[in-house]
């Protein structure tokens, strides 16, 4: 990722971002991310997805900057697992787990993200026919 403020100039008097490490990069974006991902069905009515995702240490804050980069958030991996379970014709409930390891997210210097965090739910899909067709009549052949 090249994410460079191509208008930056040291500002007199000095602002917060000149004590960036890199004071050219753009605030809270993080070097290097990646993410993979995988979803297995191992029955056919159940699907299992497991994912994760890396962020380094951001280069540059807007907020508390300093040459030596401490404290700075990024440098972090969070990985998420879900299952969702088809239980009859429209109907499927579904578990989600994010962030198992319980790593201290941060995406800004003070304010740490959610610890683990578990969702469930249920899902219904209602099938309406269209019954305009079924009330066309056609005329009877003479």
């Amino acid at each position: 990722m090249n994410a460079k403020n191509k208008s930056y100039a040291v500002s007199t008097p000095r602002a917060i971002n000149d004590d960036n490490p890199d004071p050219t990069w753009l605030a809270y974006r993080p070097e290097h991310t990646a993410s993979v991902g995988t979803t297995w069905k191992p029955l056919s009515k159940l699907l299992i997805n497991l994912n994760g995702r890396y962020i380094s240490q951001y280069k540059s804050v807007s907020a508390h900057a300093n040459t030596t980069r401490s404290n700075y958030p990024g440098g972090f991996i969070v990985t998420n697992a879900g299952l969702k379970y088809h239980v009859a014709e429209g109907a499927e409930l579904s578990l989600l787990c994010r962030n198992i390891g319980n790593d201290t997210i941060r995406r800004s210097r003070v304010v740490p993200c959610p610890w683990t965090q578990f969702y469930c739910g249920s899902g219904f899909h209602i099938l309406i026919r269209n019954l305009y067709n079924d009330m066309i009549v056609t005329p009877a052949s003479p």
